[in-house]
C-alpha cells in the first residue's frame, strides 16, 4: 500500500519580487491548495510581498534568503517524518534529502557572462549539488530536461516535466482602457520580459530606432539584481513601462500587433503563451525551446539575421491569412498547456 508524505513547500519566494519564477511558483501552490490542505514555510521574521497565501505559512527558523534557506529549513526538516519538501524556485537546501527541485533552465552554465559574478559562482556550485542528491527534479520543457540530463548525468525518470500556464490573475484582469496617448492600438509591436542580456533586447530595438519605422515598440520589465547590466537603444519609438499592473499587461497583448521575444535562452518563455491566451501573434528567435513550445503558431527569425526579423515584422503588417492561422494555433497551444495536470504530476512524486 503506498502512503503519501506530508507536503512542505520553500516560500522563500514569497519574499521576492514575481517575476516568472516567482509567478509559476504560486501558480502550482495555487493548485496545490484547491486539491489538498499545503503548508509554505518561510523565514520566522520574513516581511512577504503579500498575504495571498496566509492561511497556509507556517514561520520557521532564524535569519532569511540563502542562509535560511541552507541551515533552519534542513532543522526543521529533520525533525519532520515521513515528509517532503517541495522546492519551486531553483534553489533548495543541500542537507536535505527528501526533497524535490525545480531547476527552471541552465543559463547560468549557458553564459556566466549574463550574470552578475556572485550569482553565477552560486548557482553553479548550488544546482548541481541539488540535481545529484535530491529525490526528483522539476523542469518546464522536454528541452530542459535533455540538458540536465547531459549536464548533470541524471537519470531521465528522475526528472519530471511540468509546463508553464498563464497565470489566473492575468487571465481574471479586466483589461483596462487606452492609458497612454503614444500606444495606439495596433500601432505598436510588444516585448515582456526583465532587462538582463539573454532577452536579447537590443537586437530588436535597433529596428525600431530607423527613421523609416512608423510603428512603436513597447518594452514592459524591469531591471533583475542577478544579471549583469545591459545596453539600449534610445529613441522615440521605443517606449519602456517598466513594471506594469496585470490590466495594462492584459491591455498591452490584445493591442498589440505582435509580441517579439528575441530571447538568447529561456527554459520556456511565458511571454509566448500569454501573447497566445490574448490573441495577439508571437514572432521569437528561433531557439530550441521556442520550436518546441510554440510549434507552427510563431513566426521565427535566427538570432544572427536581422533582416529575418525584418521580414516577419513585415508579414504581421499585412495581417495575412497565415497570421490569422497561427493565432488560431496558439490559442490551441495555450489550452494544452493550460488544461495539464500539474498537480496529479507532483503528489504522485509523494507516493513512497
Amino acid at each position: 500500500m503506498h502512503t503519501q508524505k506530508q507536503l512542505f513547500i520553500n516560500g522563500r519566494f514569497l519574499t521576492q519580487r514575481i517575476s516568472g519564477v516567482q509567478s509559476f511558483a504560486r501558480e502550482v501552490c495555487r493548485e496545490l491548495m484547491a486539491q489538498k490542505p499545503i503548508t509554505i514555510l518561510v523565514p520566522a521574521n520574513a516581511q512577504l510581498i503579500d498575504d495571498e497565501f496566509a492561511n497556509c505559512i507556517k514561520r520557521v527558523g532564524l535569519f532569511g534568503g540563502h542562509l535560511w534557506e541552507q541551515l533552519s529549513l534542513p532543522l526543521f526538516m529533520a525533525q519532520q517524518k515521513n515528509a517532503m519538501l517541495l522546492n519551486l524556485c531553483n534553489t533548495g537546501p543541500l542537507m536535505v534529502n527528501q526533497q524535490i527541485v525545480t531547476i527552471h533552465d541552465l543559463a547560468f552554465l549557458k553564459n556566466p557572462s549574463w550574470f552578475h559574478p556572485v550569482f553565477s559562482k552560486v548557482y553553479s556550485f548550488l544546482i548541481p549539488q541539488l540535481a545529484e542528491r535530491s529525490q526528483f527534479i522539476i523542469t518546464v520543457s522536454e528541452t530542459i530536461k535533455q540538458e540536465i540530463e547531459q549536464k548533470f548525468e541524471v537519470d531521465a525518470n528522475k526528472i519530471i516535466v511540468v509546463g508553464n500556464k498563464v497565470s489566473a490573475q492575468l487571465l481574471n484582469s479586466k483589461s483596462i482602457e487606452a492609458f497612454d496617448e503614444r500606444i495606439q492600438p495596433q500601432n505598436f509591436f510588444l516585448m515582456v520580459g526583465s532587462d538582463n542580456p539573454r532577452k536579447n533586447f537590443l537586437f530588436v530595438e535597433q529596428i525600431f530606432s530607423e527613421e523609416h519605422v512608423d510603428s512603436k515598440l513597447v518594452i514592459v520589465g524591469g531591471s533583475d539584481k542577478s544579471f549583469n547590466n545591459t545596453t539600449h537603444t534610445e529613441n522615440k519609438n521605443i517606449i519602456r513601462l517598466h513594471y506594469t499592473d496585470n490590466s495594462t499587461l492584459l491591455w498591452l497583448y490584445k493591442n498589440a500587433k505582435a509580441l517579439i521575444n528575441p530571447s538568447l535562452y529561456e527554459g520556456f518563455g511565458i511571454p509566448n503563451i500569454e501573447a497566445m491566451a490574448m490573441g495577439c501573434p508571437v514572432i521569437c528567435s528561433d531557439i530550441k525551446v521556442f520550436k518546441e513550445v510554440c510549434g507552427n503558431a510563431a513566426f521565427y527569425f535566427s538570432l544572427d539575421k536581422i533582416d529575418e526579423l525584418k521580414n516577419c515584422i513585415a508579414q504581421l503588417n499585412e495581417r495575412s491569412e497565415l497570421t490569422i492561422e497561427k493565432i488560431h494555433t496558439g490559442k490551441n497551444i495555450f489550452e494544452k498547456y493550460q488544461h495539464e495536470n500539474r498537480v496529479a504530476k507532483i503528489l504522485k512524486l509523494l507516493e513512497a
